[in-house]
């Protein structure tokens, strides 16, 4: 079973930021995080595609 996912919430990626985790998993058991484009527009987006953006935190 694969262990817990990194928090990655508050992070942004691109125009996306990432808002929660998905109960959604890919066939190799990685998760998926609810995000945030820009734009407006939610989408779900696979941890492996998000670690090849460049992160940092979003300041409140």
């Amino acid at each position: 079973m694969p262990s817990k996912p990194k928090n990655r919430t508050g992070e942004i990626y691109g125009k996306l930021t990432v808002l929660s985790l998905s109960d959604r998993r890919s066939s190799s058991g990685n998760a998926y995080w609810w995000c945030e484009c820009e734009c407006g527009n939610m989408r779900e987006v696979a941890s492996d595609s998000l670690s090849t953006k460049i992160r940092k935190k979003k300041h409140h």
